[in-house]
């Protein structure tokens, strides 16, 4: 369903797009369709606003400030009494509710970055410049900007360029940055800072140049393997993909974006221009590459974001003359070619799907109810492409201890010990499979409790629902519920564990699929914080009947018809001087077998029928009846249908 509605949206696009009366809305239905960020960085123009606001909302569903969240521009000064900045969030902020506004998501563009640091920053020199003031600076600097916005960033720009501009032996890292004054660790550091001040945003790597496969992209592979097996809190890498029509080549880079997500990294194309001329060749080139970069990215589950370095040519920061982007003009902003190759490549590519990434900053803590544990977590950073449709939380060290949710980011883990701590891990599934194992959470003990397991519940009873193979069981609560509320009680016939019914409160549940001509007894056990109590005492036998609560009627469930039958008829049908009939019908009542005998001719009072080979019966039917008639005396009929049996061979 969904590509004919994104292939119908296509036809539309391309329509319009041949009379030149689109309106720029399709870019971002297709994205949401596909399950991607396509966004622009953002700078609020200072005349035509109103236009440029209405192509951005309409056009992207997400944004980046291209400059108002940078150090140097949120902070001009220093504040004498902190020791860190003073700051201006107004442009900020202005971009930030416009996206909230407008339902879009926000990239945070970024915390650290050698270039556009704040200028009191980086003239200080000295002991001014030490390792410890430039950390306390750092820490200021990511606390004030991550804990204003925090909850509204989808992912933050953790450190930006990093390493040399030139790729050569790893680490390569960029020493000249006025942050390197800390020493090689200040990308740990900004990592573990950023997550405290800002728990839920993704966190990134950003840098340029190291989109394919290069000295310089194995600098940044080799940087954030180690960020990763050092426990650092990185979630993505960022490649800015600023090009020109013949500098990249989507092979490459799909072979380095694939190592980087094998790592578990999610991926960002933060910056992406193509720069080019303004000719109708160059401009057909440039939309091809446009449109090969998007399918890139669709066929990648990990790369989730898509994002162009500015809304229109006239305001890039490459100049006008580079026509790089996907819109042109100021007065009135219209798609260009390379728009509508971003637009054919959310229409035509098949969007990869994969299991979702593990789920991350799992917490702990003891639980409401004795003997459980509360665990939480976030949402993984990749979803596969596909809805998750269930969690599940484990104990590290005993697999059994465990709870699940369909949509909930928490849930309780009961049945611990008080004695022991426990660490946690959570899984998440989607319709393509399960992820692996997230980091563990740190150890935590249970809720104490005087809560003991519950007794057996007592007086276990069962009784056929009629005209079916189902059994309805109810019994009574235990003596003791071991001081804590039973949250659970379930049914188990003794002869087929598979064979199970449950309740949260009730006490009484019934058991479906049972076979015919099959005796069951029933136990019942009952769950508290505790755990699960001791059975019940089993149930009576419960028949579930062959034969019907009719004389001479016979219930066999569809399923049944893979055996043959013996119909034995008692004593009495020899004498009968009429015909006996034996019919087999369907619940609406339409017959798919017949057969007569004549017992008085001294035909056998044994009947054969060989269920798989009998035409019209449908297995999903249900149940069928067999009926045995004769004519004559009904006292005589009566009679014999009620000693007729049945017997499968």
């Amino acid at each position: 369903m969904r590509m004919k509605v994104i292939l119908s949206l296509l036809a539309g696009v391309l329509t319009l797009a041949s009379t030149a009366t689109a309106q720029p809305d399709s870019l971002r239905t297709l994205a949401t369709l596909r399950g991607i960020r396509v966004g622009a960085a953002v700078t609020f123009p200072g005349s035509n606003t109103a236009e440029y606001q209405r192509v951005l909302k309409t056009s992207f569903n997400l944004a980046v400030c291209e400059n108002a969240m940078k150090f140097q521009n949120l902070s001009s000064s220093r504040n004498a009494a902190t020791g860190g900045g003073n700051y201006n969030f107004g442009p900020a902020d202005a971009i930030m509710n416009f996206a909230d506004t407008n339902g879009m998501k926000m990239r945070g563009h970024n915390f650290i970055w050698h270039s556009q640091a704040a200028t009191w920053f980086t003239n200080l020199s000295g002991a001014a410049a030490s390792r410890d003031t430039t950390l306390k600076i750092m820490r200021m600097h990511i606390d004030t900007v991550g804990k204003r916005y925090k909850g509204r960033i989808l992912e933050w720009d953790v450190v930006n360029e990093g390493i040399n501009q030139a790729g050569g032996t790893s680490p390569n890292l960029r020493t000249s940055s006025p942050w390197y004054r800390i020493g090689a660790d200040y990308f740990d550091s900004a990592f573990v800072i950023a997550q405290r001040s800002d728990s839920g945003a993704r966190l990134v790597y950003n840098d340029f140049g190291a989109e394919g496969m290069n000295n310089k992209s194995q600098n940044v592979y080799d940087l954030v393997s180690g960020l990763k097996q050092r426990g650092v809190p990185i979630h993505a890498v960022g490649l800015q993909s600023h090009f020109s029509l013949t500098d990249h080549d989507t092979a490459t880079m799909g072979q380095n974006m694939r190592r980087l997500a094998a790592l578990g990294y999610t991926l960002s194309i933060t910056e992406l221009d193509i720069q080019t001329s303004n000719t109708t060749t160059n401009l057909d080139l440039q939309k091809d590459n446009y449109k090969a970069l998007m399918k890139l990215c669709l066929s990648i589950p990990a790369c989730q974001v898509f994002t162009a370095w500015g809304l229109n040519d006239n305001q890039s920061w490459r100049g006008a003359s580079a026509v790089a982007l996907l819109f042109t003009g100021t007065t009135t902003i219209t798609q260009k070619p390379a728009y509508w190759g971003v637009v054919e490549a959310l229409a035509e590519g098949s969007t990869q799907t994969s299991t979702p990434s593990a789920p991350w900053n799992v917490l702990a803590s003891a639980g409401a109810a004795g003997n459980s544990v509360k665990v939480s977590w976030n949402v993984p950073w990749a979803d596969g492409r596909a809805a998750i449709s269930a969690y599940k939380v484990t104990a590290v060290s005993d697999s059994t201890l465990s709870c699940t949710t369909t949509g909930a980011l928490t849930c309780n883990v009961n049945g611990l010990s008080t004695d022991s701590t426990y660490r946690f891990t959570v899984r998440a599934t989607n319709s393509v499979g399960t992820s692996g194992f997230s980091p563990w959470s740190a150890s935590a003990a249970a809720a104490t409790s005087t809560a003991s397991l519950p007794g057996a519940p007592k007086t276990v009873t069962g009784s056929v629902i009629a005209s079916t193979n189902s059994v309805a069981v109810s019994w009574a609560a235990p003596d003791s519920n071991g001081g804590a509320t039973i949250t659970n009680y379930k049914v188990t016939a003794v002869s087929d564990s598979t064979k199970t019914c449950s309740t949260s409160g009730a006490l009484t549940c019934t058991i479906t699929g049972l076979s015919y001509g099959t005796s069951y007894t029933f136990v019942v056990k009952a769950t508290n914080v505790a755990g699960t109590g001791a059975a019940s005492s089993p149930s009576s036998a419960v028949m579930i009947p062959t034969v019907g609560i009719f004389p001479g009627q016979f219930l066999i469930g569809a399923g049944q018809f893979s055996h043959s039958y013996t119909f034995l008829l008692p004593e009495a049908a020899a004498k009968l001087t009429q015909d006996l009939t034996m019919t087999l019908s369907d619940v609406t009542g339409r017959i798919v077998w017949r057969k007569t005998i004549h017992p008085s001719r001294g035909e056998a009072r044994e009947i054969s029928w060989d269920g798989r080979t009998t035409s019209g019966v449908t297995a999903s039917a249900g149940v069928y009846l067999v009926r045995i008639r004769t004519a004559g005396d009904g006292a005589a009929q009566e009679a014999i249908q009620r000693g007729v049996r049945i017997r499968r061979d």
